[in-house]
């Protein structure tokens, strides 16, 4: 921390600028630094004012984000280039259920995929191929959270900047609608055999009867033309 009138060194500027660019972006986090580097000059009142103007702005550009983000039926996150937390949304935490400290800005997607390994809703040994995936960009693909039983469609798609933006969909509903029409076509075609099965048996047992009574009437047909002869 600096003291009095201790003059801030680069790095701790660079530093500042990039932990204000975390939350407000580059381009507004470099104009802020830009105004509070000219505190000392008398003639800055205008920029000061700039300044707070600029920032309330900000804050409520990004509650309006946030709020609209809150109402999506998705999840969504946004990671940096380094996978860390930048950006998230309320059903996010709440389709897996995660801890206050889950949703914090600068947790790296590692540490989540750690903790749902830990309570046991992925694989421990798959935490790898997981952020493989999410971070290759393929196509679509799902994931079963095994304490809840909740089926969730995961999308990625890369940032500009190097980071990954990922959204997340229950789709336990329509899983479970394909599993019951599958169940129920199934049992449709088995019934189907066994109906066929059936007939066949049916038509099998016509056709010996139908055979036997031609034979009984061809029978019947040589005895009477025999006592005819006698």
């Amino acid at each position: 921390s600096l003291h009095g009138n201790e003059q801030a060194s680069m790095d701790v500027i660079r530093f500042s600028e990039q932990l204000l660019a975390s939350a407000v972006g580059s381009s507004s986090a470099r104009l802020i630094l830009s105004l509070l580097l000219r505190r000392n000059d008398r003639e800055s009142k205008d920029a000061f004012r700039l300044l707070d103007d600029a920032t309330e702005a900000l804050q409520h550009n990004r509650d309006l984000l946030q709020i609209a983000l809150d109402q999506m039926e998705q999840g969504i996150t946004v990671f940096d280039r380094d996978f860390r937390l930048i950006c998230w949304n309320r059903q996010y935490r709440a389709l897996f259920d995660l801890p206050d400290e889950m949703g914090q800005v600068g947790v790296s997607l590692d540490r989540i995929l750690r903790h749902l390994a830990e309570r046991g809703d992925i694989p421990a040994d798959q935490r790898v191929a997981m952020l493989n995936r999410l971070t290759s960009f393929v196509s679509p693909w799902q994931m079963e959270l095994k304490t809840s039983g909740r089926i969730l469609e995961l999308r990625s798609n890369p940032m500009p900047d190097g980071g990954i933006v990922a959204t997340y969909a229950d789709i336990s509903g329509r899983v479970e609608q394909d599993l019951a029409l599958k169940r129920a076509n199934e049992s449709l075609e088995q019934r189907v055999k066994d109906r066929t099965v059936e007939l066949t048996r049916v038509n099998e047992e016509l056709a010996q009867a139908q055979m036997l009574a031609e034979e009984a009437n061809l029978g019947k047909t040589r005895f009477l033309a025999a006592a005819g002869h006698d």
